[in-house]
């Protein structure tokens, strides 16, 4: 939590908002697979997630408002894929949500939980 965010592991509660910037083409822009055209992208993103958190302790998390409890975003660690082993740090958050602060609030508050969580 930060003084404005929420960060949290997904649930499926969550798959409606996740679609809602994953399949924004701008959001998704340097994504390299792009926008989600259906939900079933989101709700494997989030299953897998909810599995790795489990698993592992470490995931993407879901990031929301605290003033609205609004979904607006994800954070967290991420395998690279497509082939290319490490972990990055991974962002998204709704378009109307850009230039606020929030994904390097959120940046900072995720990288400090997952990188202890993985070192633990």
């Amino acid at each position: 939590m930060t003084s404005r965010l929420i960060l949290r592991p997904f649930s499926r509660d969550d798959e409606d908002a996740a679609f809602g910037f994953f399949g924004d083409p701008d959001v998704m822009r340097f994504s390299l697979n792009g926008p989600h055209l259906s939900r079933k992208p989101t709700e494997d993103f989030i299953l897998t997630n909810i599995n790795r958190q489990s698993r592992s302790g470490f995931s993407i998390w879901a990031v929301a408002e605290q003033s609205s409890g609004m979904v607006i975003g994800m954070c967290g660690l991420a395998e690279f894929g497509h082939g290319v082993p490490g972990i990055e740090l991974a962002y998204r958050l709704r378009r109307n949500r850009w230039g606020r602060g929030y994904a390097s609030e959120a940046g900072r508050r995720g990288r400090r939980s997952c990188i202890y969580r993985v070192a633990t």
